[in-house]
């Protein structure tokens, strides 16, 4: 709820600033733990809502991990509007950072199984759990579906990498001491952001998919991370210091979202 929170504080948010473009789990972050059956009884309207609100008028499914039979992290998916609650894994280990594929085939996550430690991908309805990428964790889809960026663990650091559908063609994107995380592809194919402490602390950072064109899109003492790209690409939502910025593509026209009594953390931006 986290999420949709800061996504819905978000879009209003842009709509009235107006700018215009120029044990934890290895990569884990806290929140708080919630049953399926808890969450879908948090977003399935009350009849008080209901009155007050209207019936929405929703479409489509949702995916995400909450905690399943035996006490670990599961993956859901229910419709948009709460219903047809499934459960699509029931592993020991957990299962997590679940992102659909943009063409609606394929679900890919990070999980802990025998086959291994990673990203998996999956069919929709659960079958088809294969390990795509061994110690990758974040997994993001290109728009076309048929690449995935992820982060990466090595000895002593995590770094960026891409990979095929298919599991082929596995490519580290970055090569630094420090940590590469949270990569992000844009709507329109051309970028991958990412979070990386290689300037000392976690700053905002833009390359092309092949790892060139690098550049640093954020310059502060405070830390700046989890990016998320505008539907249409013109513009990345992060978290700065708590708080949710917003700035242009090319780093530009840097603007705060919310106040530090609001804050704001890992965000993610809708067409709404």
């Amino acid at each position: 709820m986290i999420r949709v929170f800061c996504t819905l504080l978000c879009v209003v948010c842009l709509l009235l600033a107006g700018c215009a473009p120029g044990n934890q789990e290895p990569g884990a972050r806290q929140a708080p733990r919630a049953t399926a059956t808890s969450l879908v009884r948090a977003v399935t309207p009350t009849a008080t809502v209901a009155r007050q609100c209207g019936q929405r008028r929703v479409s489509g499914k949702i995916v995400f991990a909450a905690e399943g039979v035996g006490g670990s992290f599961d993956l859901f998916v229910m419709n948009a509007d709460g219903s047809g609650l499934r459960n699509l894994t029931r592993n020991p280990g957990p299962d997590r950072d679940p992102a659909w594929s943009p063409d609606g085939r394929q679900i890919a996550f990070y999980s802990r199984r025998d086959e291994g430690i990673g990203v998996f991908v999956m069919n929709t309805d659960g079958s088809g759990v294969r390990l795509l990428a061994q110690n990758g964790l974040a997994p993001a889809w290109s728009p076309d579906s048929t690449r995935l960026v992820f982060s990466k663990e090595l000895p002593g650091n995590d770094e960026i990498a891409v990979i095929h559908r298919d599991g082929s063609g596995e490519l580290l994107l970055t090569n630094v001491p420090q940590n590469d995380l949270m990569p992000a592809w844009s709507p329109d194919g051309r970028y991958i952001v990412f979070e990386s402490a290689r300037d000392e602390n976690p700053e905002i950072y833009r390359f092309t998919p092949d790892g060139s064109q690098l550049v640093r899109l954020t310059n502060d003492p405070q830390e700046d991370q989890f990016a998320a790209w505008s539907p249409d690409s013109q513009y990345i939502l992060f978290e700065h210091h708590g708080e949710l910025w917003v700035i242009n593509a090319d780093g530009s026209c840097p603007a705060s979202l919310t106040s530090p009594a609001t804050g704001g953390h890992f965000p993610a931006w809708i067409d709404a």
